[in-house]
């Protein structure tokens, strides 16, 4: 035996010996489970067709009725499709959410690359689209910190004023009702995130600010643009046949940046010439004062056009759910809708019954869960929930207060049939 080439592992420290042992057992486990989970089925799902998976299936509209009736369909409240070689969990059941979204949302809390939405129209900015990362941190923290159940508070009084110019506007004009109650929104927003006084219908702030939405709408629906699973088709000149997005995206661009530019400099300009209202942003650009570098500016504005808008979300590594393999990178799409109208939770959920929600004695039923699936799960809970909820119930008070509600009479005393449509899309 050749005794200068012979091991000894007598001089290997022993820490280095129980590292490497270590070492060695993590990546055997790894990879066995890594082998052990593709051997495992996906959801179950409707039956995709070579290349292009699931793409001519997916809806162009009312996507969450479909997404429902696949949940029926299939048995499962988690379901698989894919479109374009890109994968997709559809997520139907709060159970399911709680399990995923919250007790695994370090797994669950990143964002799809959305080509046609962030990079073709301009969509970065909301941080809602961002991937979770410092910039996403720092932008939600900014807006938090001024919407947080006892920030919320605050906005009161501004909830209940608009609302009073509501009811003064529908006693006027009660078939202006539907637009009158987009422009409560807009006054509310504009004037506790920007101290802007918003008073007629056609606002430049927030006209802009719908068409963008109309646009973030458009391009969120999961299959509607196919530069979203081909993102080299981002570079496809306008003029070239087939290439209508590139034109879409050209237009909603303008107000997508313009509805964080405009109010922003606007209320910028207010502070340095010292006439400026108070608001979220004024307030935040003070704290800040005249030392802000650009970085920090940019997650101020971002945060304040951030309050004017359920979203996707991607799957950070291979998961394992009720013995269903969950791909890592999946776009993970939650049915809002599907889980507030779950029958077994809410009884007949097409009919108008707001007892539902109360005991015999006209209480609050703890019992009944309250439809909290509107906001969003885990980190990405839509953090703005506290002051919708108060503008809400201010509104809807007020309303049931001020007029009785009923379909409209004809000459014969009867009234057309009335019917709930809904707006499809990223902003319900």
């Amino acid at each position: 035996m050749d005794t200068h080439n012979a091991i000894s592992y007598s001089s290997v420290p022993p820490w280095a010996l129980v590292g490497l042992a270590l070492l060695i057992s993590t990546l055997t486990l790894v990879h066995g489970w890594r082998i052990r989970t593709k051997r495992l089925p996906v959801p179950p799902g409707p039956k995709p067709w070579p290349i292009i998976g699931n793409a001519l299936q997916l809806p162009k509209e009312k996507e969450w009725l479909t997404y429902q009736d696949w949940s029926h369909e299939y048995g499962s409240d988690v379901l698989y499709f894919t479109s374009w070689g890109r994968s997709h969990v559809l997520i139907n059941s709060a159970q399911a959410a709680a399990e995923l979204l919250e007790k695994r949302s370090t797994l669950y809390s990143g964002r799809p690359r959305m080509p046609m939405l962030n990079e073709l129209i301009g969509f970065e900015w909301d941080f809602a689209f961002m991937p979770y990362d410092d910039e996403w941190k720092d932008t939600r923290k900014a807006f938090t910190q001024h919407f947080r159940p006892t920030a919320a508070v605050k906005y009161r009084p501004i909830e209940t004023q608009k609302t009073r110019e509501l009811l003064r506007d529908l006693l006027e004009t009660p078939q202006d009702f539907v637009e009158l109650m987009r422009l409560l929104s807009g006054k509310i927003i504009m004037g506790l995130t920007y101290g802007i006084d918003v008073q007629k219908t056609d606002d430049p702030y927030v006209s802009a600010a719908q068409r963008a939405l109309r646009g973030m709408n458009e391009a969120g629906n999961v299959g509607t643009y196919l530069v979203d699973f081909i993102p080299a088709l981002k570079y496809v000149p306008e003029w070239f046949p087939g290439a209508r997005f590139r034109r879409e995206a050209r237009e909603w661009r303008v107000d997508a940046e313009g509805m964080v530019s405009a109010p922003f400099n606007a209320v910028k300009s207010a502070v340095e010439n010292g006439n400026a209202v108070p608001s979220m942003l004024h307030s935040m650009l003070e704290a800040v004062g005249e030392d802000t570098d650009s970085y920090r500016r940019r997650v101020i504005a971002n945060a304040a056009a951030a309050a004017y808008e359920a979203i996707m979300r991607t799957v950070a590594t291979d998961d394992i759910y009720k013995g269903y393999y969950i791909p890592n990178g999946s776009i993970v799409v939650v049915n809002s809708w599907a889980m507030l109208h779950d029958p077994v939770v809410y009884p007949d959920p097409d009919r108008f019954m707001p007892e539902r929600f109360l005991t015999d004695k006209g209480e609050l039923d703890p019992d009944v869960p309250e439809p909290a699936a509107a906001f969003g799960f885990g980190r990405r809970v839509c953090p703005g929930m506290y002051m919708a909820s108060d503008s809400l119930w201010i509104t809807a008070a007020s309303l049931l207060w001020a007029f009785r509600i009923e379909k409209p009479k004809d000459r014969k005393n009867e009234g057309p049939d009335c019917t709930g449509e809904y707006t499809f899309g990223l902003v319900r």
